[in-house]
């Protein structure tokens, strides 16, 4: 059995509203040279609560230069995420060629004028 712990300090975002048109960035991103980049056998753990018709979310790990993220990169794409406000889901990350400073998720609903929420952390896989 796995335990997964969720660190403030490898946040994306917590219960961060994400509304239609498009999509929106996460409320942190993360530093990779101030976190020595993502620990051994590194996890993105999110829930997502969509409300509407739809119940799905894009979820896109973008990486930049600088924390603007004027010109970001997308480094691993999540699309259709299921709404599912009763279990965590994980996606390995330990394969990711992530090559600039700066990672943060943009979240987009799964439909037109929906609402939904989500939290995002980075969490080692003990």
């Amino acid at each position: 059995m796995s335990v997964h712990t969720l660190d403030v300090r490898s946040q994306f975002c917590e219960d961060q509203t994400v509304a239609t048109p498009g999509g929106v960035a996460s409320t942190n991103y993360l530093d990779m040279k101030t976190a020595g980049g993502f620990p051994a056998n590194a996890m993105l753990a999110y829930l997502v609560d969509q409300l509407g018709t739809s119940d799905t979310m894009d979820i896109t790990i973008q990486q930049d230069d600088n924390s603007s993220f004027s010109s970001p990169t997308t480094v691993l794409a999540l699309n259709q995420v299921a709404a599912d406000m009763t279990a965590w889901a994980f996606v390995a990350l330990n394969e990711l060629m992530i090559t600039e400073r700066y990672v943060r998720l943009l979240l987009t609903t799964g439909g037109t004028g929906e609402t939904g929420r989500v939290s995002a952390h980075v969490t080692p896989d003990v």
